[in-house]
């Protein structure tokens, strides 16, 4: 059995989520290992209410890379959200 990465299937985390049964958020956890303590939530709603990356990467002390990380995240579990309604 080959364990090659370009065998193996691509998930989103909110996918990944529903088959191990549990939280998006803890999968994405598991997989990047990123605890800063800030709800991908809360970060995706003020940047949908116009902060830009950069202002919430100062805001939170973290990197614009993070910030991104968790935007899609958050688009990423909603798309999935919607796909199985």
């Amino acid at each position: 059995m080959s364990h090659e990465v370009s065998t193996l299937g691509a998930y989103s985390f909110a996918e990944a989520a529903r088959y191990v049964r549990a939280p998006a958020a803890t999968v994405r956890a598991w997989f990047l290992g990123m605890k800063t303590g800030i709800p991908t939530e809360i970060l995706y709603q003020r940047c949908r209410g116009g902060d830009t990356v950069s202002v919430l990467a100062d805001d939170y002390e973290i990197s614009s890379e993070r910030v991104q990380e968790a935007i899609r995240f958050e688009e990423d579990l909603r798309a999935g959200s919607s796909a199985a309604a």
